[in-house]
């Protein structure tokens, strides 16, 4: 018997190998402060481990469940190219499901379908390397998946024989990524970021500066008639960008601003991705909540919960060279949000931010970092990040940072606007939709092939 759970537990070594490292991967949510999520931190902490072991498991599931069917291919006869086009599209179709599956199931009354969490994906690790601009061309699944193959290329016997071919085409690919979009097409501005702690706005001096990126809720307070209370007036307008958390008897808004010194608020718009969690609550937790901790319930609706806009975030188009796409906190892993201001004529993307509930999580802060990089490299524009109690940090188009600021503070940086799109801005996450292909043709013929048999 104790052979038998010893062969079994090596059998399984992957699903743990798998488990542990996804577990990593989503390790910072017992960071989170816990007090903010609940009125009781016992509760609050309940439910993190809950969350952590339900995310984990269904991740593990599905990953296993992709390996499985690729391993059955790489047995087959096929050709090694063709196995190796496979590993890609079903990969990075796992990768997409499963950052769609892990919120899907927190869907709550103020959530949206499309809602995604990216957090298992290696592509946030990718955008720390060179290979970060090979996005430009695969995508966000699509760059995970292609140096999965990449890998399964050096370690399964089979396909080594194709290992320096792929290798060769990756290098070359991620060059060319480089070599045809490291030069941006617009003009230079001056724009200042801006890292503060939450509910203590301070004086910003603009500078030179033509646009101010302030972080969320760095606005709270704040109007037209005192505007220059939050940003020093000059003789010349300066533009910014900023969120503005307003109450009312329908409950809170969100909301970005876009505005300027002299104008005050010029444009408003109501968030309208929000946060499991975070901004609303799943269904399921709202079940358990209202029967067993009504109290914590009450206490997120009247402190948390926010309303959900009802369209998406458009650019704002200060002149022809100068248009910002910006978004609130949960864009940010959310890369079809920056695809869509970028193809909207956004030549530089902005994220205001309120990160104090990771308390600083080395882990989130390597994600969130690596999510930033993508933004930048993938669409080809310039980031600009501000945060509430978290650094503020400035990329250039191919991701390489030219500022970071710690709260208290403000960095000034001479950035160049961008115009061109890239295949991904064009085209998508196309190796998705890919994997999907190939899994359609593939039960298309096995359902003809049991026909034939049956007559």
């Amino acid at each position: 018997m104790h052979n038998s759970f010893a062969g079994w537990l090596i059998k399984q070594r992957m699903i743990l190998l798998l488990a542990i490292f996804l577990g990593f991967l989503w390790s910072w949510i017992f960071l989170i402060d816990a007090t903010r999520l609940s009125s009781s931190q016992v509760t609050g902490y309940i439910t993190v481990t809950a969350v952590f072991l339900i995310i984990v498991s269904i991740t593990t599931a599905i990953f296993y469940q992709a390996i499985k069917y690729l391993k059955r291919e790489i047995k087959s006869k096929q050709s090694g190219w063709l196995i190796i086009i496979k590993i890609i599209g079903i990969w990075a179709l796992a990768e997409a499901f499963i950052a769609w599956a892990v919120a899907i199931i927190w869907m709550g009354p103020n959530g949206s379908l499309d809602n995604i969490l990216p957090f298992a994906s290696l592509t946030p690790l990718l955008m720390w390397t060179p290979l970060g601009y090979l996005s430009r061309f695969f995508g966000f699944w699509g760059l995970s998946a292609v140096i999965v193959a990449g890998i399964a290329c050096l370690i399964v016997k089979r396909l080594r024989k194709y290992a320096i071919g792929l290798w060769s085409i990756i290098i070359m690919l991620t060059f060319l990524s480089w070599l045809i979009y490291r030069v941006p097409t617009g003009p230079t501005l001056r724009v200042t970021t801006v890292s503060e702690h939450l509910g203590s706005p301070k004086l910003i001096k603009p500078g030179n500066s033509q646009l101010i990126v302030l972080p969320e809720y760095g606005l709270d307070n704040f109007m037209s008639s005192n505007i220059n209370s939050r940003i020093l007036g000059t003789n010349k307008p300066v533009y910014f960008v900023g969120s503005q958390q307003n109450s009312s008897a329908a409950g809170y808004t969100n909301n970005l601003v876009f505005g300027n010194n002299q104008k005050g608020f010029i444009k408003t718009q109501q968030k309208s991705r929000l946060i499991p969690g975070g901004e609303y609550l799943a269904y399921d937790v709202i079940i358990f909540l209202r029967i067993f901790d009504n109290a914590t319930y009450t206490n997120f609706q009247l402190t948390r919960a926010v309303n959900k806009g009802s369209s998406a975030l458009e650019p704002y188009k200060i002149n022809q060279s100068l248009v910002v796409g910006s978004a609130v906190c949960s864009s940010i892993i959310q890369p079809s949000d920056y695809r869509r201001l970028t193809n909207e004529g956004a030549t530089i993307l902005t994220n205001s931010a309120s990160l104090e509930i990771f308390k600083g999580s080395r882990v989130f802060n390597w994600q969130h970092r690596g999510l930033a990089k993508f933004m930048a490299i993938a669409n080809d524009r310039p980031f600009v990040q501000a945060s509430n109690n978290w650094p503020a940090f400035v990329l250039d188009n191919n991701g390489r940072q030219l500022a970071e600021v710690n709260p208290v503070g403000t960095s000034q940086v001479n950035l160049k606007s961008n115009t061109r799109k890239t295949p991904y801005s064009l085209f998508g996450e196309w190796p998705v939709y890919a994997g999907a292909i190939i899994l359609i043709a593939q039960y298309i013929k096995r359902r003809l092939g049991k026909t034939k048999k049956t007559k």
